[in-house]
């Protein structure tokens, strides 16, 4: 599955729910060794694609995945999800979304990772396997809406081996002091 294609925008917003994909899911484009020259999968079957995929310079691709509420998984062999492979891609994860994934990926520097606070907290990406971050990948927190008390938020719980984000790219929003953890396990704010 992609959001944002061959220099297209597009997004995938959950507000309630479930949904429940099979395989591996591309936020901000594809590049073609990943989806083979030519050709594009779509429910089971392959179609051409009427572009030179090997050879094209459109492919620049912009991607949103807005969880904000209901729960996003991805089940499969691999289950993982891509950001940025061929483009822009974005995550924005609201109060009461959930992702679950077997993996993530955030590739090439461009892509944001929002946490949106509603007010009693946000919302959690667990990734069961591995957690790549690309340097120049911001995570942005947005505790404008937060009236809970000081706590502890799980932003991502990594079950594999996790990259961290780069400190000076994690910016704070809101009036509420809080710090940033990144640990083995992924990352908390406290």
């Amino acid at each position: 599955s992609m959001v944002g294609f061959l220099g297209g925008h597009g997004t995938y917003e959950m507000t309630d729910g479930t949904s429940v994909l099979k395989g591996d899911f591309y936020v901000g484009g594809a590049l073609t060794n990943t989806i083979g020259w030519g050709k594009l999968e779509t429910t089971g079957r392959y179609e051409s694609a009427f572009i030179d995929l090997a050879t094209s310079t459109v492919c620049r691709a912009t991607g949103l995945l807005r969880v904000t509420g209901g729960a996003f998984s991805l089940i499969g062999e691999t289950g993982r999800l891509v950001f940025s492979d061929d483009g822009v891609g974005n995550l924005e994860i609201g109060a009461t979304g959930l992702v679950s994934v077997k993996g993530l990926d955030f590739r090439n520097g461009r892509s944001t990772a929002r946490f949106v606070f509603g007010p009693s907290g946000v919302g959690t990406v667990t990734v069961s396997g591995d957690m790549a971050v690309s340097a120049g990948t911001k995570l942005e927190i947005d505790m404008s809406q937060c009236t809970a008390e000081q706590g502890s938020f799980k932003l991502f719980d990594v079950g594999g081996t996790f990259q961290p984000f780069d400190e000076n790219d994690i910016p704070l929003v809101g009036t509420k002091q809080c710090r940033v953890l990144q640990k083995m396990t992924g990352v908390e704010l406290r």
